[in-house]
């Protein structure tokens, strides 16, 4: 097949293209941004289209989108972002009527995107849910526990809330005063809070195909965390059968069709996972866990109906993948002084340096691969490019 795929260029998208064209499939990229840093490389991308990030959601951008489609002479559409899968989606009749969307619903993404709903369904399958408190421009509950303090905030739809943010601590009344004075809502914005818990996560891929088949599941520990996000991702075979239950009783109470993957915070003392967020798209972790061995661009299409053929189960690999830049802007922050209690776990400095510098030589990179070095040395050094140009304003 002839797979497009659009967004910026990024660990996830490069995986993406790697995963089809390792199947044998033609892929495209329209990158958004093209003209702002190097062109998108890879033996296995056979073209790339650009569009500015000011023709993103316009009638120009579709424009643009359907003239490389045809083109490429495109048999398959997916995405990495919501709002742009949104985008795709409702203007889909502007797109030649055999190509398939490997994309959710403009609905089902806004349905998925209410954190608060998540937490209702998430309650309803059984799901352990930690207290909530639901934050708006007009109504910061003063209601909160102090014993629930800190609070973790995530917005409830980012696209929303300005400046945008993926997570935020707040420690009293006061900072959460202060924290939301701060930023500005759209109609519908909301942050949920809940009590912070310093854990590590865990993260459940998997798809739900059209006929409503839930399959794929498998599960992943991040042991160590950068700002709150994935700094080191590895396999997790041991986990209990129940959670992976309710994971699939979660996605059919909401209905959800494609790919998937579930964020718990995870105690491994206890076993307990409190559910965080479920995502419907490709991710952060999409890349790392292709590097374990589940190939979730594969499986997407798949989910979609645009992979005919029955494909073997993922053969997940025993190994820690992180990202070297990443762990190099670790051991800046550890250096400075700059971690916080969202960088997982609190260790002394000594033991944070040995396990980066380590890591940084042995673990599993998402983006390095020997087949397509020079795609995921484009990728870094695009990325250097663009912190320098953030620098200088």
């Amino acid at each position: 097949m002839n797979i497009v795929i659009a967004g910026r260029f990024s660990p996830p998208v490069l995986a993406c293209i790697r995963s089809w064209g390792r199947c044998g499939h033609r892929v495209g990229f329209v990158c958004i941004d093209l003209d702002r840093g190097l062109k998108p490389y890879s033996k296995y991308l056979d073209d790339v289209a650009g569009i500015a990030a000011c023709d993103v959601y316009t009638d120009a951008g579709i424009l643009k989108i359907a003239s490389f489609l045809d083109q490429f002479d495109a048999d398959v559409l997916s995405c990495i972002d919501d709002n742009i899968a949104c985008w795709l989606s409702d203007n889909a009749s502007e797109f030649d009527g055999d190509i398939s969307l490997a994309l959710p619903s403009s609905g089902m993404i806004k349905k998925v995107l209410s954190k608060a709903r998540q937490n209702e369904i998430a309650a309803r399958a059984g799901l352990k849910v930690l207290p909530e408190y639901i934050i708006t421009s007009d109504n910061i509950d003063a209601a909160v526990k102090p014993e629930h303090f800190p609070l973790c905030l995530r917005p409830s739809r980012p696209s929303l809330i300005h400046p945008a943010f993926k997570v935020h601590l707040v420690y009293s009344h006061e900072d959460l005063d202060h924290f939301v004075s701060s930023i500005s809502f759209e109609k519908g914005g909301k942050i949920i809070a809940q009590p912070f818990k310093n854990l590590p996560n865990l993260v459940i891929h998997g798809i739900r195909s059209e006929n409503g088949e839930t399959g794929r599941l498998s599960a992943f520990i991040v042991d160590r965390k950068l700002e709150g996000v994935t700094l080191t991702l590895q396999p997790c075979s041991d986990l209990n059968r129940d959670l992976i239950f309710k994971c699939s009783e979660f996605v059919k109470l909401f209905d959800l069709k494609g790919n998937f993957h579930f964020e718990f915070l995870f105690d491994p003392v206890t076993g307990d996972a409190f559910f965080l967020e479920i995502n419907l798209r490709f991710g952060g972790t999409t890349a790392k866990v292709l590097a374990c061995g589940y190939d979730e661009p594969v499986y997407a299409l798949e989910a979609y109906g645009v992979e005919s053929a029955k494909l073997p189960g993922p053969e997940i690999k025993p190994v820690i993948v992180s990202n070297k830049q990443a762990l190099l802007k670790y051991m800046a922050k550890a250096l400075t002084g700059k971690l916080s209690i969202l960088d997982y776990p609190d260790e002394p400095l000594y033991k944070k340096m040995a396990m980066a510098a380590r890591g940084f030589f042995s673990f599993h990179d998402e983006v390095l691969c020997l087949d397509d070095l020079w795609g995921g040395l484009r990728l870094y050094l695009d990325n250097v490019i663009q912190i320098f140009k953030g620098a200088a304003g």
